[in-house]
């Protein structure tokens, strides 16, 4: 194959996240019959949905208008949910990795994700949308067991094992508590996000990254290598530095409280196709600016 000699070369645009970025909920605006209203707002029950639901999330989800306005396409982890050590993990392994049948630890305990080839040359943009850092796996030893969960699971004993007590041992074992740790944690958490952003640039990939919780706006500010890609958001004339002091302070833009476009709202904490909208053209925004203005 011989393109014409000033054919444009289609690359596509990696949307790196969590549900917010996947689409949660956005299949209720299709109002079809099918849709099953869900018993919890912060929950998820794939098998409550069908191909088409999940085919119109995808068609209007931010990935696909941010995508669209860039005459590109969008590349978004296929499941639900997502911490940020397993979304680099993830993208890291479809970058890098050959292996035939090659799968990786998916976010949801023991199960484990395939991965998609992807070269560098097939991507043009990464934008990365930062989740709580409690998501994370820490891995400890206790008792002569290596302990690989993620780190919320230690905030209680409700689970099959006392996690919090064990975790607590641990601690005082090496002398320190948990403000120290989640401190250091949310730093590694961080860095590896940005490390896995550098070498998307080194290879050419042009990278940006937004945040949905708080616990990293000290961070992002103080770097300047993602301060120059950090994206926040405008709305009603105000700037929101992450997504969650957005729908905060506007609670019509999550689902279960979206009166504009439902008479009884479904039963789903994450944002609207409002919200979804909002995002997609603060990211739009930025992204013209910096790479027409420099």
């Amino acid at each position: 194959m011989v393109p014409k000699k000033d054919s444009k070369v289609a690359k596509g645009m990696i949307f790196a996240g969590c549900s917010y970025v996947w689409g949660q909920g956005l299949y209720y605006y299709s109002n079809m019959e099918t849709l099953v209203n869900p018993p919890h707002p912060f929950g998820y029950n794939p098998g409550l949905l069908k191909e088409a639901h999940h085919k119109f999330k995808e068609s209007v989800r931010y990935p696909r208008i941010i995508a669209k306005h860039f005459n590109s396409f969008e590349l978004v982890h296929p499941k639900n949910g997502g911490a940020n050590d397993q979304i680099v993990n993830y993208w890291s392994n479809c970058f890098k990795n050959r292996e035939k049948g090659a799968k990786v630890k998916a976010f949801q305990p023991d199960c484990y994700d395939p991965v998609e080839f992807i070269e560098y040359e097939e991507v043009s943009h990464v934008v990365f949308q930062l989740t709580h850092w409690m998501r994370d796996h820490f891995q400890y030893e206790y008792e002569g067991e290596i302990i690989d969960l993620p780190i919320q699971w230690a905030w209680d004993n409700s689970r099959e094992r006392p996690y919090n007590d064990m975790l607590l041992s641990y601690l005082e074992k090496n002398k320190t508590n948990f403000t120290e740790l989640n401190a250091e944690l949310i730093v590694k958490s961080l860095n590896n996000v940005k490390s896995f952003l550098q070498e998307c640039e080194e290879n050419g990939v042009k990278s940006y990254i937004l945040t949905y919780a708080d616990e990293y706006l000290g961070g992002l500010k103080s770097d300047k290598w993602l301060l120059e890609r950090f994206i926040t958001i405008n709305h009603a004339g105000k700037n929101y530095e992450c997504i969650d002091y957005m729908i905060k302070e506007n609670p019509h833009l999550t689902i279960f409280k979206d009166y504009e476009m439902f008479d009884v709202p479904p039963n789903d904490s994450h944002p609207t196709l409002k919200c979804h909208r909002i995002i997609a053209q603060n990211i739009i925004n930025f992204i013209e600016n910096k790479e027409n203005n420099g």
